[in-house]
C-alpha cells in the first residue's frame, strides 16, 4: 500500500465516507503499535478531548467500529493520532524504535478467492458452479435447482407427488472458494474454502440431516417436527431453529459457535453438551467437549467478508490465509510463537493483508506466486 493510498483513506474517514475496509485498516495500524508499545503521543493538544472525538466519530461514520477491538477511549485517542499524523509510520527512518519490517520480501502477488463450487447431482453429475450461467441449472425428483447471481444454489420444490427420498446432492468448493446454498426446507448454508456438504433433495422422515466437511454457517429454517442434524468430524449438532458456525477441518478441532437458538453437540463418545447464544463448543483430540463463552464475530468473519485476527497463533492465522488464497504456507525457521491482531477485508490481496501482518513484527513472509496456472504458489513464513 503506498503513502498515497493510504492518505486517502485518512481523508475518507475524516469526511465520514470511510469504508468497512478502511474502518478495518485503521483498526489493525492501531491495534499492532498498541500491542508493541511502538507509539508515543506527543503532542497533548491533539488528544485533549477524547470523548467529544469519540463522538463526532460515531456521528460523521455510519458503523462505528466495534468495541471489542478498540477500547472506547483507546479508540478515540488512536484515530486522532492517525488523522493528525497522517499514518507518520510509513516515513519513519530505518532507524530508531517503531519501524515497521522491510517489506523487500514480499515480492510477488495473489488475488483473493471467490464464489467458486462444484455441485454433483444424485446421478454422478459433476458441474462446475463457477463456469455454469445463472438461472436453472437441473431438475430432479421434482425439485428444481437455480444458480443465483451472487454466488448462491436454491433449491425449489415444484411438485411434492413426484418427490422421492434418499437422493442426495453434494456441493464443495475448493481451495479459494465459497459458496452458498438454500436447501429445500429453507435453511441456508455458507460455505467456506476447501469444505463440502452432503444433503438430500428432499427431506423426509423424522429428522432433516445432512454432513459437512471443512466449515460451514447454517441459518436453519424452524421445524419442530423435524429436528435438523449436522453430522461433521466425531460429532453431530443437534437444532431446530438457529444460527450457528460450526469449523469441522480436519486440521483442526471441531468448534461449533451458537449466534441464535439453541443447540445440542453431541460426540462420538456419547458426550452431549447443549449451548446458548455466545457460546462455543469444541471438541479437543482426546474426546472432551469444552464450552466457552466467545466474541461470536470471531468465528464468522469468514462469511462477513474479514479476517479478524485477536490475538490468534501465527499457524492458526495461516490456515485461514493458505486455503482462501489456495497456497502452501512454509516454514523454514520453524513457526513463530507470536500472535497475530488483525481485522482486514479478505477480499485484498494477499501481500496487502501480509504487510500489515509484519508491522507487528510477527513474522516475514515472502509469496511465491508459481506458474501460470497456480501451481507451486506458497507462503514462505520468517521468523
Amino acid at each position: 500500500m503506498t503513502e498515497k493510498e493510504i492518505n486517502e483513506i485518512t481523508s475518507r474517514y475524516q469526511a465520514g465516507n470511510a469504508t468497512e475496509e478502511d474502518k478495518a485498516f485503521l483498526e489493525s495500524w492501531y491495534l499492532h503499535h498498541n500491542m508493541a508499545d511502538q507509539f508515543e503521543i506527543a503532542d497533548n493538544d491533539r488528544i485533549s478531548d477524547v470523548d467529544l472525538a469519540w463522538n463526532e466519530i460515531q456521528t460523521k461514520t455510519a458503523k462505528p467500529a466495534k468495541t471489542w477491538l478498540l477500547p472506547r477511549i483507546a479508540a478515540a485517542a488512536a484515530i486522532l493520532v492517525i488523522l493528525s499524523f497522517g499514518l507518520y509510520f510509513y516515513s519513519y527512518k530505518a532507524s530508531g524504535p517503531g519501524v515497521p519490517p522491510a517489506k523487500t520480501d514480499i515480492v510477488s502477488n495473489i488475488g483473493p478467492g471467490g464464489n467458486k463450487a462444484f455441485l454433483t447431482l444424485s446421478n454422478g453429475k459433476k458441474i462446475s458452479l463457477t463456469d455454469v450461467p445463472e438461472g436453472e441449472i437441473a431438475e430432479q425428483a421434482g425439485i428444481r435447482i437455480k444458480k443465483s447471481g451472487d454466488g448462491q444454489i436454491i433449491y425449489e420444490v415444484i411438485n411434492t407427488d413426484h418427490q422421492e427420498g434418499n437422493q442426495f446432492n453434494t456441493i464443495e468448493t475448493p481451495r479459494g472458494g465459497q459458496y452458498q446454498v438454500k436447501l429445500p426446507d429453507g435453511s441456508r448454508v455458507w460455505l467456506n474454502a476447501a469444505s463440502s456438504l452432503k444433503y438430500p433433495t428432499n427431506f423426509t422422515g423424522s429428522e432433516r440431516k445432512v454432513e459437512l466437511k471443512g466449515e460451514g454457517y447454517f441459518e436453519i429454517a424452524h421445524n419442530k417436527s423435524m429436528p435438523f442434524k449436522v453430522v461433521s468430524n466425531n460429532q453431530v449438532v443437534e437444532v431446530l431453529g438457529t444460527h450457528f458456525n460450526l469449523n469441522a477441518y480436519t486440521d483442526e478441532n471441531p468448534v461449533t459457535t451458537l449466534l441464535e437458538g439453541s443447540v445440542k453437540v453431541v460426540t462420538s463418545k456419547d458426550i452431549a453438551k447443549v449451548i446458548k447464544p455466545g457460546e462455543q463448543a469444541e471438541l479437543s483430540a482426546n474426546g472432551t467437549l469444552k464450552v466457552s463463552d466467545v466474541d461470536t464475530d470471531l468465528s464468522v468473519a469468514w462469511k462477513d467478508g474479514k479476517f479478524i485476527f485477536r490475538n490468534e497463533p501465527v499457524e492458526s492465522a495461516m490456515r485461514k490465509i493458505a486455503r482462501w488464497y489456495d497456497v502452501e504456507v512454509v516454514y523454514p525457521d520453524g513457526v513463530p510463537q507470536r500472535r497475530v491482531w488483525a481485522n482486514v477485508s479478505k477480499f485484498q490481496n494477499v501481500a496487502d493483508i501480509l504487510e500489515l501482518i509484519e508491522l507487528s513484527k510477527v513474522a516475514h513472509f515472502k509469496v511465491v506466486p508459481g506458474d501460470a496456472s497456480g501451481k507451486g504458489r506458497r507462503i514462505i513464513v520468517m521468523k
